[in-house]
This record gives C-alpha cells, structure tokens and sequence, in this order.
C-alpha cells in the first residue's frame, strides 16, 4: 500500500512513516519545513529512512496544492493529514491561515481528486494537545 503523510518529517509524522515502512508498505512525506522548528531537527527525525526505496521526501507547502499534486502525483492509497500550521500564536493571531492549513486545503484535493475506490480518515492531533515535560 502506497501512504501519503502530510507533516511527515515533524516527530508525529516522522515516527508514522516508521513504522509504515517497517509493516512494507511505500510511504511519501510532505513536508514544508516550515520556519517555527528547525529544518536540522526534521530532516534528523527522516534520516534513517531516506536511503529506504520505499521512502520518498517531498518539500512543498501544502497552500500550493498545484504543486504538491504535481510532485505528489495520486497514487496513494491512503494519505494521512498530520500537517498543521504550528504554534498556538500563529493560530491565534490568524485563525484564518490556520483553518486552511490545517484543514480545509488538503481536504479540499483529497476529496475532489482520489480515487473513490477506498476511502480512509485518520483522525490526529497536534503537538499542543500533548502535555509537557517539567
């Protein structure tokens, strides 16, 4: 089975695509790196697995959905949304910004545009939900 992640490279996603790939299945990984975490931590979480020829990283923003499509293609049989605009100021100071992240665009193509042959929702959070560490 082919599993698109979106926020694939964050810790959540990062660990996802483990184990994914640990059960054979191919897993692609959107990312867009954003600024708030550091590009380092990311690309660290994804490392063991980029030599994996079940694995393939995709850098791209998800407001481009044109370009995610195309880098992307629809060949998934289940894509799992982990992605989310992160940090708890951001949403707060543009909830607008952050319901579209977060929600409305990538659910927007992956409804108008995959395959009616299966349909899968997997329901997630975000790292603000977690409790912290003392």
């Amino acid at each position: 089975m082919h599993v698109v992640i979106t926020g694939g490279a964050a810790f959540i996603g990062s660990h996802f695509v483990g184990r994914l790939l640990q059960r054979g299945h191919s897993v692609s990984a959107i990312d867009s790196f954003d600024a708030f975490y550091d590009r380092a931590i990311k690309r660290r979480n994804l490392s063991r697995y980029l030599d994996n020829e079940r694995f393939r990283l995709v850098e791209v923003d998800l407001l481009d959905l044109d370009a995610a499509e195309e880098r992307v293609g629809l060949g998934a049989d289940v894509m799992v949304h982990l992605a989310a605009r992160p940090g708890i100021p951001g949403s707060i100071l543009d909830p607008v910004l952050s319901t579209r992240v977060n929600v409305w665009q990538p659910s927007e193509r992956v409804r108008d545009r995959q395959p009616r042959r299966r349909s899968a929702g997997v329901p997630a959070t975000c790292s603000a939900m977690l409790p912290r560490s003392p």
